[in-house]
């Protein structure tokens, strides 16, 4: 196709080869940015539940016996929600809930993140987050040697 001095623009074969290209980086780009928000938003349930634990020991410490219930460990709420910036019940996208388990004695405690949400649906590999008294941590995913 001849162009005439003056005119600009772009082919039509032009045109085709930018959006393969584009379709082409995000084909590859989407996946990354994905797990990418994955490990991120696990790294907030890992964080909550290692501040839970450090409050429980102090709990411990000053009561001879480990909580049972997140407020007596100055939390808002029994159980607990945790917004993707890291805020215990705060204003974003609540990512996990945070509870202490059933099995939790004056001498033993288990917590558990939840996850909620989209992340709930994202994160198979690891799902729901534990930390227990004696700092063993375990993940009831598809893949939980990954998640801590």
């Amino acid at each position: 196709m001849n162009r005439q001095h003056g005119q600009g623009g772009f082919t039509l074969i032009e045109l085709m080869i930018v959006v393969a290209i584009i379709g082409f980086l995000a084909a590859i780009a989407y996946p990354s940015y994905n797990a990418y928000v994955t490990k991120s938003m696990r790294s907030v349930g890992q964080s909550i539940l290692t501040q839970v634990a450090s409050r429980q020991e102090q709990f411990f410490l000053d009561n001879k016996t480990y909580a049972d219930n997140l407020t007596l460990l100055g939390y808002a709420a029994n159980p607990m929600t945790v917004s993707s910036d890291g805020q215990p019940n705060g204003g974003g996208q609540v990512v996990y809930q945070v509870v202490i388990d059933e099995s939790t004695t004056a001498n033993t405690f288990l917590l558990r993140a939840v996850p909620q949400g989209t992340h709930a649906t994202r994160d198979t590999d690891c799902a729901t987050l534990s930390l227990n008294h004696r700092g063993q941590k375990a993940a009831t995913g598809t893949a939980p040697a990954k998640c801590w």
